[in-house]
């Protein structure tokens, strides 16, 4: 397991997705959250894939600075 928290799902009238998902997760070594909002849209159809694509998207701009 990667990631374990609680994630919010949202109805959205949004052009390309109907659903949203959010959640907060502690910024390693401070006692900020960073928040995230992932549209549903495919590839997102749930909370977990919203995660997992949070995840990438962030993994990916930190190894492309």
């Amino acid at each position: 397991m990667v990631w374990e928290g609680d994630v919010s799902v949202f109805d959205v009238d949004h052009p390309e997705a109907s659903t949203a998902y959010a959640w907060a997760d502690p910024e390693p070594g401070s006692a900020r959250l960073r928040y995230f909002a992932v549209l549903g849209k495919p590839p997102v159809d749930s909370a977990n894939d919203a995660v997992k694509a949070a995840i990438a998207a962030r993994y990916r701009n930190e190894v492309n600075r």
